[in-house]
């Protein structure tokens, strides 16, 4: 950091994402007095939270890259030539895209990654298969997803039409088994991207994964199957979990598993479900992808 009070600029702080990073970043640095909210022009004088704040909109187009000591880079592809002069300057970026390169930008993983990266951070050594299907909301399209989603559904309950601008079909009451584009061997880029990131966090020998979107509007969810080496003792298996900071829900019957509506504005990981079989574990992860990818965000800059 060059300066006692840095600072901060966050791309695409009126979206989804940006926003998640701004409220972090008040609660890390409620002190802060040099906090910029940068979007593209036509959000300019729109206001965001910063704490008990708010913060004017700038034009990322119009910024001084050598003013910016660490930026938060969550905003589209035409917010990417700001943050690379802001590297190429070798000042800190955090990249929650992926899209840039240089010595001093550090990546955020996909929140799917960091959720399954912490789990198995959590289990035993010597996992050598994961099976998962992941539940995905339509934050995931960014907040524009997310008013979409309720326009779908006050429509279809009105018996309206509707425009699909950015899911890519009807998603209001219906589940889609596809996130993204295709990539290769029938996976999409998503998740591509995201045994990518597993890979670099927690390498796993054989990892199997299907991404579907559902009607939620936020929150996290995977159904996840881990196979070992030897068999598992479900009672050492939770304890170690408990040890790690990971919310178990093990009460059986009594115990209802979290759904995305129970883990709103968490980042610790929640379990429940847990079923041992032998070398074979079965588990319900959820948290909040968003708040998650947002502390993983501030915690690479501070």
């Amino acid at each position: 950091m060059t300066t006692a009070d840095p600072c901060f600029a966050v791309s695409g702080a009126t979206g989804a994402v940006g926003r998640a990073v701004l409220e972090a970043l008040a609660v890390a640095r409620p002190a802060s007095k040099r906090v910029l909210a940068l979007a593209s022009a036509e959000s300019v004088d729109d206001t965001v939270g910063f704490g008990r704040h708010e913060l004017s909109v700038l034009d990322t187009a119009t910024q001084d890259p050598a003013a910016i000591d660490i930026l938060f880079h969550a905003g589209a592809a035409g917010a990417d030539a700001l943050a690379q002069a802001v590297a190429d300057a070798g000042k800190t970026v955090i990249d929650l895209g992926g899209r840039l390169h240089g010595d001093t930008v550090r990546h955020c993983p996909h929140p799917l990654a960091l959720m399954i990266g912490q789990l198995l951070d959590a289990l035993p050594a010597g996992i050598e298969r994961l099976t998962m299907t992941a539940m995905l909301p339509v934050v995931s399209y960014g907040r524009r997803g997310v008013d979409e989603l309720a326009q779908q559904t006050t429509a279809l309950f009105n018996q309206r039409g509707y425009d699909t601008e950015v899911l890519p079909r009807q998603v209001a009451f219906n589940l889609l088994a596809q996130v993204g584009e295709w990539a290769d061997n029938g996976a999409t880029e998503l998740e591509a991207r995201v045994l990518r990131d597993l890979d670099a966090l927690h390498p796993v020998a054989a990892v199997s994964l299907t991404a579907a979107l559902v009607p939620v509007f936020f929150g996290h969810a995977v159904s996840l199957e881990a196979q070992g080496a030897t068999a598992f003792d479900r009672g050492m298996l939770v304890t170690g979990l408990k040890a790690a900071g990971i919310d178990v829900h093990d009460d059986g019957p009594a115990s209802a598993a979290p759904s995305p509506m129970d883990v709103l504005g968490q980042t610790r990981l929640q379990v429940s479900r847990v079923r041992v079989q032998d070398n074979r574990v079965a588990l319900w992860l959820t948290t909040d992808g968003l708040r998650l990818l947002a502390a993983h965000a501030i915690g690479q800059a501070l």
